[in-house]
């Protein structure tokens, strides 16, 4: 009786994994670890900084070395895209983890900022979040869509200085 019930559960198994829906787009796992370093800068601070730019490299590499446009939530020609634009966004995330000051923080985040703009607008609605330019800095970020503007490149000096720019 145990065998069958083993062969029923893995069979059961097997058909759930087939039916299963694809695992979620690898976006919404880079935007917490993001967003948490985007506060960071916010208030003028970088101690969890190199921390959560490890979470993003993890996921970074892992979306690379197993890439595929449907996983990543894109179109089959964004994927192309995207696929291009990894190793420029796990660069940035490289020098987000030795910065070593505000000013070197900001400009690595800048530096994956402009890739993780470029998939947000791949993703159009479902993203969750909205791309955000600031004319004094001349950069742009993502941060959610229901949130203040919060300006990580100006920090608590002009911390709502920017234009939601799409979303």
């Amino acid at each position: 009786m145990k065998g069958k019930i083993l062969s029923l559960c893995c069979a059961l198994g097997a058909v759930w994994a087939v039916s299963a829906p694809a695992q979620e787009v690898v976006f919404q796992d880079l935007v917490a670890p993001y967003e948490a370093i985007r506060l960071q800068l916010l208030d003028d601070h970088t101690e969890t900084v190199a921390q959560r730019a490890m979470a993003l490299k993890t996921t970074l590499e892992a979306l690379q070395a197993d890439f595929s446009a449907e996983r990543a939530g894109v179109s089959a020609e964004d994927g192309k895209v995207l696929e291009e634009l990894l190793p420029t966004m796990i660069e940035a995330v490289g020098r987000l983890v030795e910065a070593g000051d505000l000013k070197s923080a900001r400009d690595a985040f800048y530096a994956l900022s402009k890739p993780m703009v470029r998939y947000h607008a791949m993703l159009g609605e479902k993203a969750g979040t909205v791309a955000v330019y600031c004319a004094m800095a001349k950069r742009s970020w993502l941060q959610p869509a229901e949130s203040i503007i919060g300006n990580p490149y100006h920090g608590k000096a002009m911390a709502t200085c920017g234009e939601v720019v799409g979303e």
